[in-house]
């Protein structure tokens, strides 16, 4: 489907187009002897609740964790997972850290390397590289499951950083 609206290019997409989303389009396709769903579970703001979600999923018109740098995605975890703006700094320059390869503090107040992850009770070293699942989130400085399931649906590791307004 989406190769031939590819062929048929008008400009533009949407993802409420009918070759993105839909049940009968996505659920239970059977390719070959096996059947997939292809779905993801989106909190419904109007009606309250989850709902499931039918279909790909933009994901440039969300927050790249592993692209931004700490001042937005503060901002970012203060408005979405709120939070109070140390702990939300505490927690961007730590992921900063998380990801990038070198062995310094990326602030001279907040952040983490392996000195503060090998003192835990079970102790590990930072990743280094890029995050390659949103789940390695829970591993770094300050990120608490629940605060994880507030920002899950916004944040992606994919892209190129640039948030598509659009979606």
């Amino acid at each position: 489907k989406l190769r031939q609206k590819k062929e048929e290019d008008l400009g533009y997409h949407s993802l409420n187009d009918t070759y993105t989303s839909g049940e009968s389009g996505f659920s239970n396709v059977a390719v070959g002897e096996a059947t997939y769903t292809i779905a993801f579970p989106y909190r419904d703001f109007r009606e309250g609740g989850l709902k499931t979600h039918y279909g790909v999923e933009d994901e440039e018109g969300k927050i790249n964790v592993n692209v931004l740098d700490a001042k937005v995605l503060s901002a970012f975890f203060q408005k979405v997972g709120e939070i109070d703006e140390d702990l939300a700094d505490e927690l961007s320059y730590s992921i900063v850290d998380w990801r990038d390869s070198d062995n310094s503090l990326s602030h001279p107040e907040y952040g983490a390397k392996d000195d503060y992850y090998e003192d835990l009770e079970t102790p590990y070293e930072s990743k280094d590289p890029k995050f390659e699942s949103l789940e390695e989130l829970l591993l770094v400085r300050e990120m608490t499951p629940e605060l994880f399931e507030k920002v899950k649906p916004f944040i992606t590791i994919y892209g190129e950083g640039v948030v598509n307004i659009n979606t």
